[in-house]
């Protein structure tokens, strides 16, 4: 959207240049022509300094306010044709500031110059001819965001003359802070490859002189990639978080999919219905896959429940992804959930496990001592029910 006024009641108390908008994240773009003036393309550093005020600090100062207003869900926005935009489900807002002029090494100068308090939300700051550059390699939507939104978290850990080293690196590896190291200086040297790729970029090379073999994130692998596909078509308010989430797992995606085909196989085999986990950060952040031989959706979605709320808490996790398939289909996705509430102490849950647990076990241990049992007998789990229509329908 662009354009977008901000209104605080009937006063207006800002403008957003461009807003874009995807699942509940926002990008507020501010966008300045301040140019550098002679004087501080000759080194004075008072001039350089107005000049950065003019095209960069000033842009962020009125993308800080812009966020604050989205944030604080008092103000309303509406397009420049007057239509009303919903941003209550926005829980973050990232800021970049664009400016049309030429600014050399703008990371390190947006380091020394702003003057940003921890508490203060950092921005991303490129001139136009970048954010071509970023756009032409990034083109999905998530892609793209994901990028600003690296950018951000690692603002302080990476050092880089331009933005075309960091964004190659990200290409390659992921702009992701290593533990390891307090701080990573990244060579002119990485973005060697963009500036081959120049004449593609800017449709200056010949159609049969084309480099087909353009930079792509080579850290999602083409498997990953159609499974994450299968999320972005689902309708959920938390797809960006998810599939954010799943990026920063990137390095864990063989293993994610080895899960997901264990759980399809084996609930294929057994006739039944099949929960498999992997935990990330220490516990804080896990996924959920379950298959089901059923085509029962809501009750593949109770199950998936239980069991998202099972690995959950058993973890004490802060964030879990539940996905579900009914393995008749070829996708890997019928359902999904996501749980991003904070792990509290919650003594319903635990005895909602104990007897998820207990029943699991008991239906295991029968049916193990008992190979095959009668469709119209009683399941062994207790229910009440005949194991055709409990247990047995998986």
């Amino acid at each position: 959207f662009k354009n977008v006024i901000v209104k605080s009641g009937k006063k207006e108390i800002t403008d957003i240049d461009v807003l874009c908008l995807l699942g509940n994240k926002a990008l507020c773009i501010q966008v300045k022509s301040k140019k550098l003036t002679e004087s501080a393309q000759i080194g004075n550093d008072e001039s350089y300094k107005k000049d950065f005020k003019g095209a960069i600090s000033d842009a962020y100062k009125q993308g800080v306010l812009c966020r604050d207003s989205i944030l604080s869900q008092k103000c309303k926005f509406y397009t420049d044709n007057g239509q009303e935009l919903e941003m209550k489900s926005i829980d973050d807002v990232y800021i970049l500031c664009v400016t049309t002029g030429f600014y050399p090494a703008i990371p390190q100068q947006v380091r020394l110059l702003l003057n940003l308090k921890e508490e203060d939300p950092t921005p991303v700051v490129v001139n136009i001819f970048d954010l071509h550059i970023i756009s032409h390699y990034l083109k999905d939507p998530y892609d793209f965001l994901y990028y600003i939104r690296q950018r951000i978290a690692t603002n302080d850990y990476y050092i880089a003359e331009n933005e075309s080293i960091l964004l190659s690196y990200h290409l390659t590896q992921k702009l992701w802070k290593d533990i390891k190291y307090n701080t990573q200086y990244l060579d002119q040297t990485i973005a060697e490859k963009i500036d081959e790729d120049y004449g593609n970029i800017f449709n200056l090379t010949p159609d049969d002189l084309k480099d087909n073999n353009s930079l792509t994130c080579n850290w999602i692998s083409y498997q990953f990639r159609l499974f994450l596909l299968e999320i972005k078509n689902c309708r959920n308010p938390n797809i960006t978080d998810i599939i954010f989430d799943l990026y920063d797992c990137s390095n864990e995606s063989e293993r994610i999919l080895s899960m997901i085909d264990a759980a399809r196989a084996r609930s294929i085999r057994n006739h039944s219905i099949v929960s498999m986990c992997i935990v990330f950060e220490e516990g804080k952040f896990g996924i959920t896959y379950t298959a089901s031989f059923s085509n029962n959706t809501d009750d593949l979605f109770n199950q998936m429940n239980a069991y998202v709320q099972s690995h959950k808490y058993k973890s004490k996790g802060d964030r879990w992804v539940g996905f579900a398939c009914c393995t008749d289909h070829p996708n890997m996705i019928d359902l999904l959930m996501y749980d991003k509430n904070p792990w509290v102490r919650d003594e319903e849950i635990e005895t909602g496990i104990r007897v998820l647990e207990s029943l699991n076990n008991k239906v295991s241990a029968e049916i193990s001592a008992k190979k095959k049992i009668g469709r119209n007998e009683l399941c062994p789990c207790g229910s009440g029910l005949k194991y055709k229509n409990c247990h047995g329908k998986y």
